[in-house]
């Protein structure tokens, strides 16, 4: 059953291994029987595949997966003969350029996207400011000139109907 041997060199006299930093693993390819259906780790999914990768039409669902299906890929291209090979790579190249564009692109105009809008937020971050600041001033106003007629002893009604500030606002005047 074994079909992996990892050896390390040892003294023929001491049986002393030699360094054990140098390890060698060889497997022995005929030893290894399982199906696709008997797979269980991802070693036993890679030695099925290099064991079997010649006759293998489409990957078996048992090697779904991203790394399997990159080196299938690989494997049907390496088949192409040398002039389909150069067409691949050329078609590839193309696609390449044509996506390098098209994402500089995009990356471009977002930022040109973003500088818009700062500039358009802080045009209306000045508006809206200035806006505020006309609203504050004119509050202000009406409340000192309602505090001066409350001094002099203007009944609040009267103040109301000249600064338009309810009667709660000028009780609150001090």
């Amino acid at each position: 059953d074994k079909y992996r041997y990892d050896v390390m060199l040892s003294d023929i006299e001491t049986h002393k291994i030699f360094y054990k930093k140098l390890k060698f693993v060889y497997l022995s390819m005929p030893k290894f029987t399982k199906e696709v259906e008997d797979l269980e780790t991802h070693f036993d999914k890679w030695m099925y595949v290099l064991k079997n990768l010649k006759r293998l039409d489409n990957i078996p669902d048992k090697l779904r997966g991203r790394i399997f299906e990159k080196m299938f890929l690989v494997a049907e291209i390496s088949k192409l003969n040398p002039s389909e090979q150069r067409s691949y790579v050329d078609n590839l190249n193309s696609y390449r350029d044509l996506k390098n564009c098209l994402d500089y692109a995009k990356l471009e105009g977002e930022a040109k996207g973003k500088a818009e809008g700062l500039i358009e937020g802080k045009i209306e971050g000045l508006i809206e400011g200035e806006a505020k600041g006309k609203a504050e001033g004119k509050i202000e106003e009406k409340m000192k000139i309602a505090k001066e007629l409350k001094a002099l002893g203007i009944p609040f009604e009267q103040i109301s109907l000249a600064t338009k500030l309810s009667i709660e606002e000028i009780e609150k005047i001090k």
